[in-house]
């Protein structure tokens, strides 16, 4: 996966999308994993499971208002938002 957004309105949105993906398969993980243990799972994994379905929230709210927006605004804010997807990328790294 690219660290940084492509140039191109279709290609920011697959960007975002695609992170969504990513971070859709980490909570899964994350999930499961609290569920295979035997007692309550611990307050790290919680925590850790609440930033990623935050972040995972975050993404989708940038997701769905690029799709309200025309090209010409969605690439005006286009460094802004290579600021979240770098932000979220590193957060899922930090989960692996």
């Amino acid at each position: 996966m690219q660290t940084q957004l492509s140039g191109t309105y279709e290609g920011m949105k697959a960007n975002f999308q695609s992170l969504m993906q990513r971070y859709d398969e980490k909570i899964l993980e994350y999930g499961q994993h609290g569920r295979q243990q035997m007692d309550t799972p611990s307050n790290k994994l919680i925590g850790d499971l609440n930033k990623l379905k935050l972040e995972r929230a975050k993404i989708k709210g940038i997701w769905m208002e690029m799709n309200t927006m025309t090209e010409g605004q969605v690439l005006d804010l286009k460094e802004a938002y290579d600021e979240d997807y770098k932000a979220a990328y590193r957060l899922l790294g930090d989960h692996k």
